[in-house]
Formats: structure tokens, sequence, C-alpha cells
């Protein structure tokens, strides 16, 4: 039986991680931002997906990341659900780690 759609552990935290960060968490335009976000990381998938872990890894790193810094403020959470920015960036890193390793 062949999947209609593969889904990576690692693209699905960041979508997570992107939709669980408040308006406030944005400098400013939060829903532009997110979506750009996640424009970003489906790009990462097709990376991916080309068996291409290296790409994967400068887009994490060069583009995804570097947004990320430059678009979220620091803020207090309302819950624990919601990502600081040093938890977000500290995701990105975690993920390139893992696919330096592949």
């Amino acid at each position: 039986m062949k999947s209609l759609m593969e889904l990576d552990p690692n693209t699905k935290l960041l979508h997570d991680m992107v939709d669980s960060i408040p308006d406030k968490g944005f400098d400013k335009n939060a829903e532009q931002r997110r979506n750009a976000l996640h424009n970003k990381i489906d790009a990462v998938e097709k990376t991916l997906s080309e068996n291409d872990s290296n790409g994967a890894t400068n887009k994490l790193q060069n583009d995804i990341k570097d947004k990320l810094e430059k678009w979220l403020v620091d803020y207090e959470p309302d819950n624990p659900t919601q990502p600081t920015k040093a938890e977000a960036l500290s995701l990105v890193d975690e993920i390139t780690n893992r696919l330096s390793i592949l």
C-alpha cells in the first residue's frame, strides 16, 4: 500500500511551533510572518523529500533561523505551549543537528 503523503516529524514540529507562537511574539504582521515561515518550512520539507539533507540544513540555518531571529520578539508566554524566541531558535538548532547526522 502506498502512502498518499509522507510526514516528516522535523517539519511537523516546526509547523506546530510556528502555529503556537502568539501574535504578540512577532515584531509586526504576525499572520503574514507566520505564513511566510510555513512556506519556508514547506521548502525544507520538499528539500528533505529529495534526500538533500545538506540543502535542508542550509535552509534551516540561513533562512528559517535568520527570520525567527529577526521577526520574533522576547515575550512572556501566556501558557507553556507557547514557545519563547529562545525555544524556537533552539528547536531549529536541534533539528539542524539531527539532519547533519544523516
